[in-house]
Formats: C-alpha cells, sequence, structure tokens
C-alpha cells in the first residue's frame, strides 16, 4: 500500500511539473519567437511573456511565417481602415472613392506627423512590416530638398512614410510616394526609377519603397486623394516604377537590427510642402518584430 502511494505521489509531482512545464505563460519565455520554438502548433493570439524587468505584458504573437521568416512575431502595431472610420490621434481623416486614410493635419508648409508604438520593454532584433497609403496631390518621393534638410532624418527628407527606432532616431523604413507612375521629370521620380532618379538619402539606402497612385504623364491634381492606386503593394507599377516592385517580399519590408533593443518604433508621415499641394495617408499598417 505504501509503495502504491508512494508510486501516486511521483506520478502527481511528475504531471505538475510537466503542467508548469507546457504553459504558454512560463517566465522563461521571454518572446514570441520562444513560445513558438517551444510549442510550434500554439496558434496566433494574445500571449503573457515578461519584460526585461520581469513585468508581465499581455502582447499579440503572430505564429504564422512572415516575411519569409519562421512564426513567433510579436506585433506592436496595426491599423486597418477599411474596416474603420478612426484615424490616430493627429492624424487627418481622408475620404475619397469609398477610401478612408489618414493623413497630415492641414498645414501651409512642410511637417511630420507621427506615432510611437511601445514595444512593451521586450527585446527583438528584426522588425517585419506593411503600409498601404495613398497619394494626395504632388509629392515627390526624395525630390527638391536642400542637403540640410534631405540628409536629416528628424525632418521630411522625403515624401512618404518614414519608420524608426529609438532616441536619436535610427532608421528602419521609409516609403516614398513619386507624383506620377510615368514621370519623365527627374525630381519628381523615385529613387528607384529605371532612368534619372534623385537617388535616396545616405542613411536610407536601399532600405525603403517608392511607387506613385496618379497614373499619368502630366501633373497630378493639388490635393486630390489617388484611390485606384494604393502605394507600396506592388501592383500597377508604371514605366517609371518597374524596378521599384520587384521586391520579393513587398507589401511587406523587413530590417535586422545589429544588436537587440527595447526600443519603441516610430511612424511618421511627413511631406516638405503643404497639404494644399501634397500629402500621404495610410489605409493599413502592420508592424511586427522578434
Amino acid at each position: 500500500m505504501i509503495s502504491m502511494i508512494a508510486n501516486s505521489l511521483v506520478s502527481l509531482t511528475e504531471a505538475v511539473n510537466d503542467l508548469n512545464c507546457t504553459n504558454e505563460h512560463d517566465p522563461v519565455l521571454t518572446s514570441c519567437e520562444a513560445i513558438h520554438k517551444k510549442w510550434p502548433n500554439k496558434p496566433s493570439g494574445y500571449y503573457k511573456i515578461p519584460d526585461s524587468n520581469g513585468d508581465m505584458q499581455h502582447v499579440y504573437c503572430n505564429m504564422e511565417n512572415l516575411c519569409n521568416l519562421e512564426g513567433g512575431w510579436m506585433r506592436i502595431a496595426n491599423l486597418n481602415m477599411t474596416q474603420g472610420t478612426s484615424c490616430p490621434t493627429g492624424f487627418r481623416l481622408y475620404t475619397n472613392g469609398g477610401v478612408h486614410a489618414c493623413g497630415r493635419p492641414v498645414t501651409s508648409s512642410g511637417s511630420c506627423v507621427g506615432k510611437v508604438f511601445s514595444s512593451s520593454g521586450i527585446e527583438y532584433s528584426q522588425v517585419c512590416g506593411k503600409v498601404i497609403g495613398y497619394q494626395v496631390g504632388h509629392p515627390d518621393a526624395a525630390g527638391e530638398r536642400v542637403s540640410s534638410i534631405k540628409n536629416n532624418i528628424n525632418t521630411y527628407y522625403a515624401d512618404g512614410v518614414s519608420v524608426t527606432h529609438g532616441n536619436p532616431r535610427k532608421h528602419i523604413w521609409t516609403l516614398m510616394s513619386g507624383a506620377t507612375d510615368r514621370s519623365t521629370h527627374y525630381n519628381y521620380k523615385c529613387p528607384c526609377a529605371s532612368t534619372g532618379p534623385i537617388p535616396a538619402p545616405s542613411f536610407v539606402g536601399s532600405n525603403y519603397y517608392c511607387e506613385a497612385g496618379y497614373q499619368g504623364s502630366d501633373f497630378p491634381q493639388h490635393g486630390e486623394l489617388y484611390s485606384s492606386d494604393p502605394l507600396w503593394d506592388g501592383k500597377d507599377c508604371g514605366s517609371s516604377e518597374t524596378t521599384c516592385c520587384q521586391s520579393s517580399l513587398i507589401p511587406w519590408f523587413y530590417k535586422s537590427i545589429s544588436d537587440y533593443t527595447t526600443d519603441d518604433i516610430e511612424m511618421r508621415i511627413c511631406c516638405d510642402e503643404g497639404t494644399d499641394d501634397e500629402d500621404v495617408a495610410i489605409e493599413q499598417y502592420d508592424i511586427y518584430v522578434k
């Protein structure tokens, strides 16, 4: 009898230990990636994982492949204006042709409007993101800027969306809008245009996407949102931007950061002219880290 009781207690202890070791809230597992590696069949959803101070954070983990890499991505930013009509605080709502998108507040000069997304104090070294937007008026990518603006990550160095991390800002990705997908004027072309473009700033390098939403060889109308051709989706690319749409990841972008960090990520819409002339409006964004 004593032997049976002892065996039962051992079995119970093993069962409890096994339960503790298979709990997705195990504090040893400090990231979505760690959960995915330990339990590859866990579904995408909300999990509790500890931050760098040991405090538990409730975060969304995507367990599917993103950016051609295995699952275990933590989502830190998400917006889908196809399912709603409320822009983040500080952004202005555009509507046209059934499209709802978010751009800069009304301004008569160059400006940026942004939002900071918290990493919840959880370390990451890779960023996978997607931004879908629309051209408004006459943006000109990285063209027509003096060097003090073009080479300054803190200002409107390009017409489009700037994604950075930390303070001071460190570049992750830039999504620019040209004036037209057929432009022959070098000032209005994307840096990736096949002939005669103005290059992207040195700190951007090749970490950018650029498209135009207006499909024509003349100039777009100031202030008009061109809803027929979304930006940065790699589709309907005109003659001047064919080489801009060849990334195998587009509409997703990927950036590996050299060191692990808990930096928050900032996304800004920037243009160097007033909104009566140009803007870029965002319809969707998703940003994941691991």
